[in-house]
């Protein structure tokens, strides 16, 4: 057995406990006035809940495994793995809303569900007053045209 057993299960149970609280803030969201989305609240969700166990568990098991022991090394495997899990949630909100379903396997709910996307609060930050009520009326319903005039929506603005 390796040295390192203790601490991969230590990484494993904090990536777990990490990714937990970024799913509960992701299903708050829904829950809150969806105009009052911000990118800071985004990438808090987006650092706990994708680039956590999507990436940093990965890299810092690669060390633990390799015998590294320096903290400046996992510390610069966090840092280069928030910000690639932040690039990948990225990804992932802009295929659940304009994705092809044969291409990706699935149907975007994103905007049906009310979550906080990237796509959202970028729109939010360039929105006028009345295209933000407008948004706040059909987001996070489940209809079908409310979702697509929120597309429209996202569109107008080039996002």
């Amino acid at each position: 057995h390796l040295d390192c057993y203790a601490k991969l299960l230590e990484l494993l149970r904090e990536a777990v406990f990490v990714g937990s609280i970024g799913q509960y803030l992701d299903n708050q969201t829904q829950h809150q006035d969806f105009t009052t989305f911000t990118m800071e609240q985004y990438r808090k969700i987006a650092q706990l809940k994708t680039s956590y166990m999507g990436g940093y568990i990965a890299g810092a098991s690669a060390l633990h495994l390799a015998g590294a022991v320096d903290p400046d090394l996992y510390q610069e495997a966090r840092n280069f793995c928030v910000e690639l899990g932040a690039f990948f949630q990225f990804q992932n909100d802009y295929t659940d809303c304009y994705g092809d379903t044969e291409v990706i396997g699935k149907i975007g709910t994103d905007i049906e569900e009310g979550k906080c996307t990237w796509l959202a609060c970028k729109y939010l930050e360039l929105a006028t007053s009345a295209q933000k009520e407008i948004f706040k009326e059909n987001y996070g319903k489940d209809d079908p045209l409310c979702a697509q005039r929120i597309k429209q929506l996202i569109k107008s603005q080039s996002l």
